[in-house]
């Protein structure tokens, strides 16, 4: 519930006409007669006890000598009773008078605000009345059903009868009553959240006011207008509206002015976050209401204080107040102010976790007051409380039941700004459920509203939720991008408190990014913005997340001493759910600083509150710690009891979702506990169990960074359940637990990528109806449309934005997500084969060794961990699992070194070779003598690095198995090594590498392998073009915007391959790549002039020609696609922020970048990036490299050549051209093995043998 709403809704009551205590004048008798009706109606309103509950009749004239006249009735007189009966119309009075014919009767009227008696004979009186009393009636009767209508939240119908009403009473000229329903119409407009129209009709009734010269009329139209300023966050505005009309209100001497004033200008400094002096206006007020004995205001007085004390986390003070509101209201029969106090005693007990007590005492008796008398505005406040209650005790489908419901309301009275904030609250529900797409959409539904309505608060409120939705998806500079926004608004708003949580939420990005000084100084800053509100509970989460960050820098005493000072706030103020919390925390710090038994007393005590205010899923937690704790004691015993309840707690919940309660921890932490026991099998089940659980909520992600984010911190888990398989495979080796750890490696390894191939593979599927494929890509199609379209709508400027296109859009996005849903369940029952083929599953050991690999393949899989090294070699024939003594760092460490000696080197030698401006024969003999040179410290690094990597057993195997292929699937910084340059026999000066022995292709999974041999076997290939070729594109010869520091380094090639120029940062030409095409062409008959074109060469060598080649379905003609041209990577040009292959002009857009690429549809069997740099990208752990290498997979080959580093131009020609020549008769592995060989044999030149110059070419995918 946004906070001081109901403070709000006490003072946001309808005005229906003027207020004020001065005497009311009787016009002159020459006053008109919309005068003198201004005049009866501002009687019958101000002073209705004079009118005894009549309506009264008003009278315009008397007949002159008529009884009326004797008894000195006059026009302007108000009738009110007439033989003891009360008048409610004219047509009452003309009955009865004709009834009482010649019987002496009592008439009764009001004249200057007295009641006078008359005695009359029966009969006729003499009072012209004319019919004009019936449009008087008419439009009081109006007034009261739209009154009616609003008071029950119909804010649509009253407004509809108050426009009826306005016009009526400018036809008839009443300034009044014009003033009056403009004043209304207003106010239900603000009802509806349109506020800038609210404004437009409250501004108007100020005109009139001013006009007239009417100051209760101008005090009036000044508080709505602040109402509105107050609903808009423009507090300034809103407080500038509330003095001026206190100045009227002081000047006109209205006292009841005054102290409503007063109270509303508490709820701007309480909006401010400055309760304090919010809490001396609304005392004022109180005391100006008890002098006045205005028992109402005197109830919303004391409910406003007590919101004041609630927000200042004063609850008990807060009770008090709000219980003394309470018998007020109930002692008038306000049963509408009773349930608002209720609903206020709720939110206390629920700061307060007594979440039960919130639901029975409050929450529930006022939903049955507001259902009781229709009051929707009550009952959906009322009805989002609860749910917040049930987010709070984890039960949040219960919580999205009673949002749903409470937005329905919302929806049906047209209460925009309640609808903004139920749509923050189903999108926070979402978000902990871990369903964060839906998070966000609910996000940004809100925050559209938020927008529209120009309420700021919100604005910033919802702004600040997104950012906690990408925080949770480890999108941090998304999450500060929204952060920031957020504190912007917070901070031009001067809302403090909202300050404070963003400035913390923003610290928590900076420690996440590893920026703890600027985390603290976040924190910090948020901890002084509490102190200067008193906000205790906000210094409690700013000393609770100031001790996080020192526990994350390892100073676990600074961080006991802040999460100590938390729990005392949150004691001294009573708040047991972050008192749980620290004691959590404090808990854990013990645990980690290797005290178990300080770390148990803090977590039974956390426990212990938990249970107290029924927090299950806060239960559950704290158990599966105790649990973690008596394992650290080796009392596994004691632990499996506590992970064991924890488990039963978590399974209760029943959330299966992207959080799942964490369920997977506590089976996680069983597993552990039942090793310890040894109970294996045990252990066994519960590790399955933890990695099932990972899997399927893995799979309920859409979006692939959602994915990678998610399984980050859950490698560990596959890993130690691998080291336990080996270790039982030692003990137990007929049992074959070995093969199960390879199936475990599979399961976490490259999945992402797998499943891109998967779809990939199916597009050219043969056996797939037409009907089901035309549906599938309709609904696919949509979708992409449907987001580009999404995605342009709210690129533009907010003013230029379509707010209902973007809905519509939104609506038809969730349509097109159940029929994809709908036709893959379809597809999986009736098209199994297309199914498993579009959803690869990871490959199984039997089915890789049977259906997978030929005879003469072998495959190497490394499975790179913190403390050691996995490898399977595994064949048609031959499976073994082996423990390499290499750990992460090591292995790190080993890539390096081996690149430095054998690369850099190099790399440094043309370097000086070039700023000694060496050509020809002086370069050839520079280059042979920097062989010479480096080549015995490489020949060291190499083959002591391959006896590592390969050690002795696996030698052996190898030497039997004879394989012609190795396939080779690395991780962690083996992504950087070319296997191919091992060194197997250390010759200084002819040493033998591993390529002299085996065709290597490398792979991110074992399960590509499969999924790419499937998908082709499966696939229709029409007849294909041999060759498509790009080359040697035009740049610009102007100066390149660079990247960061290391672009000229990451960027730099030989003296041949300029992609730099001397020291100006230009792209060069690059005449040779135009050579290499056309040599390759020659190979397949192909030449500049051939139909249809395959050559395009300098400007037709352009990122145009590629996408318009897509767009008209030719891309996918061709069997070989060649792109002889550089490739730039992520932050290596400060204008480009992903992976892109550089293609002509460049400045105008030249860059095919991955995205592009991802676009694209291709049927080839091979493509070729003959650029720097072009196998290098993001290495993510349990992924491998995201780069152009996948991209191009995805767009349709099952094989890319790429280059570790940057190349030397010549060797890269008499490569590339070799591979195309070998390729015509043999598989890839072997084409490329057979071009090494020529130039490791000095075919070409002599210092090519270098493996600098041969082993960055290497092939990734299906090396057949």
């Amino acid at each position: 519930m946004n906070i001081l709403k109901t403070m709000i809704l006490a003072l946001m009551l309808v005005i229906f006409s003027v207020s004020g205590l001065r005497a009311i004048e009787l016009p002159s008798n020459d006053a008109d007669n919309a005068t003198l009706l201004q005049y009866a109606l501002q009687l019958r309103e101000t002073k209705p006890e004079l009118f005894v509950g009549a309506q009264g009749v008003l009278i315009l004239g008397v007949v002159p000598n008529s009884q009326a006249a004797k008894k000195g009735l006059q026009r302007g007189d108000i009738v009110i009773a007439y033989n003891g009966q009360q008048m409610k119309s004219t047509e009452q009075l003309s009955t009865i008078q004709a009834n009482a014919a010649k019987q002496q009767v009592e008439l009764q009227f009001i004249r200057t605000e007295i009641v006078q008696t008359v005695i009359l004979q029966g009969g006729r009186i003499g009072i012209d009345l004319k019919n004009i009393d019936i449009l008087l009636h008419q439009l009081d009767r109006l007034n009261k059903e739209a009154a009616q209508a609003y008071n029950a939240t119909g804010y649509s119908t009253a407004l509809e009868i108050w426009l009826m009403a306005l016009e009526k009473a400018r036809t008839l000229g009443d300034e009044h009553y014009v003033r009056m329903f403009l004043n209304n119409i207003g106010v239900a407009y603000r009802g509806l959240g349109q506020y800038q129209k609210a404004l437009d009709y409250f501004q108007q009734a100020l005109t009139i006011a001013r006009k007239s010269i009417d100051k209760n009329g101008e005090e009036q139209a000044l508080g709505n207008i602040g109402v509105v300023y107050l609903n808009l966050g423009q507090y300034q505005q809103a407080l500038s509206s509330y003095q001026e009309a206190q100045i009227i209100a002081i000047e006109i001497g209205d006292e009841k002015g005054k102290g409503d004033n007063l109270s509303r200008i508490g709820i701007v400094y309480a909006n401010l976050g400055q309760y304090q002096e919010a809490l001396g206006y609304f005392q004022q007020a109180l005391d100006i209401h008890k002098k006045l004995i205005d028992q109402r205001e005197v109830g919303n007085d004391l409910g406003n204080i007590g919101m004041a004390y609630k927000e200042l986390n004063q609850y008990q003070e807060a009770l008090k107040y709000f219980w003394q509101a309470w018998v007020i209201h109930k002692i008038l029969g306000d049963k509408i102010g009773e349930g608002n106090d209720l609903n206020n005693i709720g939110l206390v007990y629920s700061d307060l976790g007594q979440y039960q007590r919130a639901l029975d005492c409050c929450y529930q008796p006022a939903l049955a007051i507001y259902k009781a008398f229709e009051y929707k505005k009550g009952e959906g406040s009322v009805l989002s409380n609860i749910g917040l209650v049930y987010k709070n005790l984890s039960q949040y489908q219960k919580a999205l039941v009673y949002h749903q419901q409470a937005l329905k309301i919302r929806k049906k009275i047209g209460d925009k700004k309640g609808k903004g904030n139920d749509l923050n609250n189903i999108g926070s529900v979402y978000n902990l459920l871990g369903q964060y797409q839906k998070a966000l959409d609910y996000y940004q539904q809100a925050l559209e509203i938020k927008k529209q309505i120009e309420d700021k608060k919100g604005e910033g409120r919802t702004l600040n939720n997104i950012g906690v939705v990408y925080w949770n998806l480890d999108q941090y500079q998304r999450a500060l991008y929204y952060y920031q926004q957020a504190l912007e608004i917070r901070k031009n708003i001067k809302d403090k408190k909202g300050e404070g949580q963003t400035l913390n939420n923003i610290g928590v990005v900076h420690w996440k990014l590893g920026q703890l000084q600027q985390a603290l100084v976040n924190h910090e800053q948020a901890l002084a913005v509490y102190k200067g509100l008193k906000d205790e509970k906000g210094e409690g989460d700013s000393f609770g997340n100031i001790g996080l960050v020192h526990w994350i820098s390892g100073e676990d005493q600074k961080a006991l001493k802040n999460y100590q000072q938390a729990l005392a706030i949150y004691q001294k103020i009573g708040d047991k759910n972050k008192e749980g919390i620290s004691r959590g925390n404090i808990g854990l710090v013990y645990y980690w600083k290797g005290q178990p038994q300080k770390a148990l007393l803090n977590l039974q005590q956390a426990l212990e509150i938990r249970k107290q205010i029924g927090d299950k899923q806060g239960e559950g937690n704290d158990l599966g710690n105790i649990g973690f704790v008596y394992n650290s004691l080796g009392q596994n015993q004691e632990a499996t009891k506590f992970l064991q309840e924890a488990l039963t707690i978590k399974k209760d919940i029943t959330i299966e979702t992207i959080s799942s309660s964490n369920i997977w921890q506590v089976q996680y932490g069983l597993a552990l506990s039942k090793l310890k026991l040894n109970q294996v099998d045990d252990a066994i089940k519960h590790y399955k169990q933890a990695l099932n659980n990972i899997d399927r909520l893995r799979a309920e992600l859409t979006e692939k960074e959602y994915n990678l984010s998610f399984i980050q911190d859950k490698l560990f888990v596959y890993d130690e359940f691998i080291e336990l398989l080996q270790t039982l495979h030692l003990n137990h080796p007929d049992k074959h637990y070995d093969r199960k750890t390879l199936e475990i490696f599979e399961r976490k390894q490259a999945r992402i990528f797998l499943e891109e191939m998967g779809k990939s593979g199916v597009r050219y599927y043969k056996d797939l109806p037409s009907r089901v494929r035309e549906k599938e890509n309709e609904i696919e199609n949509g979708l992409i449309q449907v987001q580009k379209q999404l995605t342009e709508e709210l690129a533009k400027p907010k003013k230029q934005q379509n707010s209902t296109r973007i809905q519509n859009l939104k609506t038809r996005k969730a349509q097109l997500n159940v029929s994809e849903l709908e036709l893959k369940q379809y597809i999986e029952k009736e098209h199994n084969d297309y199914y498993r083929l579009k959803y690869p599953k990871p490959v199984a050991l039997e089915t890789l060794q049977q259906d997978v690999l030929k005879a003469d393949e072998l495959m190497l899989i490394y499975n790179v961990r913190e403390e050691t090294t996995d490898l399977w070699v595994v064949g048609k024939e031959h499976f073994a699992l082996f423990t390499l003594p290499l750990t992460e760092a090591q292995m790190q460490q080993q890539v390096t070194a081996f690149r430095d000696v054998g690369i850099e080197s190099m790399l440094n030698e043309m370097e000086d070779a070039k700023k000694k401006r060496k050509e020809g024969v002086a370069l050839k003999r520079h280059l042979k003598r920097a062989v010479r040179k480096t080549l015995p410290d490489f020949v060291t690094t190499s083959h002591a690095f391959y006896q590592q990597l390969l050690p002795k057993k696996v030698r052996e195997l190898l030497t039997q198995a004879k394989p012609q292929t190795l396939y080779v699937v690395p991780t962690g910084a083996l992504y950087r090594l070319p296997f191919e340059a091992l060194v197997t026999v250390a010759d200084k000066k002819t040493p033998r590498y591993l390529l002299q022995d085996y065709g290597i292709a490398y792979l991110s999974s074992a399960s590509l392998l499969k999924t790419l041999r499937d998908a082709k076997n499966r696939r229709h290939i029409s007849r294909r073009l041999p060759l498509l070729a790009f080359a040697n594109p035009v740049f610009q010869q102007e100066k390149c915007d660079k990247g960061s520091g290391r672009t000229i380094r990451s960027l730099r090639t030989s003296a041949y391959r300029e992609l730099l120029g001397d020291d100006d940062g230009c792209i060069r030409q690059l005449p040779a790549t135009k050579d290499e095409a056309l040599n390759i062409a020659k190979l397949f008959n192909v030449t500049p002039h051939s139909y249809p074109q395959a050559l395009y060469l300098d400007e037709e060598a352009s990122r145009e020609k590629v996408l318009s080649l897509n767009k008209n379905k030719k891309l996918d003609d061709f069997r070989y696609v060649l792109f002889a041209t550089h490739a730039v990577l992520l932050d290596e040009l400060s204008y480009i922020n992903q992976p892109a292959v550089l293609l002509s002009y460049p400045e105008k857009g030249g860059y095919l970048t991955m995205a592009d690429v991802f676009e694209l549809q291709m049927n080839a069997d091979l493509v070729t990036l003959s650029a720097c740099n072009t196998g290098r990208g993001d290495n993510i752990k349990g992924e491998g490299v995201r780069g152009l290498t996948r991209a191009f997979m995805y767009a349709g080959t099952p094989a890319v050549a790429v280059t570790l580093w940057e190349i030397h131009s010549g060797s890269s020609k008499a490569l590339s051209v070799d591979f195309f020549s070998n390729k015509q008769q043999h598989a890839l592995a072997k084409s490329l093995q057979k071009a090494k060989l020529a130039m490791l044999e000095g075919q070409h030149e002599k210092y090519y043998r270098h493996p600098y110059f041969w082993a960055g070419f290497v092939v990734f995918g299906d090396g057949r």
